[in-house]
């Protein structure tokens, strides 16, 4: 156990990595049947900005790979 989570943080502070994957669960989560009509201008621009965060997270977790 000791090894793996030395390798673990080699890669990424195990903080941040838990914090990063933590957060993009909850974006996911807030994205989830986000899709509405008639929403206001602020709530599209919010739901866009989720998405963008959430892309610039799961590339994060590719270049892990």
């Amino acid at each position: 156990m000791q090894a793996f989570i030395k390798g673990c943080r080699s890669i990424m502070p195990l903080d941040e990595g838990f914090e990063n994957l933590y957060g993009f669960s909850r974006l996911l989560r807030s994205l989830d049947n986000s899709k509405m009509d008639n929403v206001p201008d602020w709530l599209s621009g919010l739901r866009e900005e989720f998405f963008r965060i959430s892309d610039q997270l799961r590339q994060g977790f590719i270049a892990l790979l």
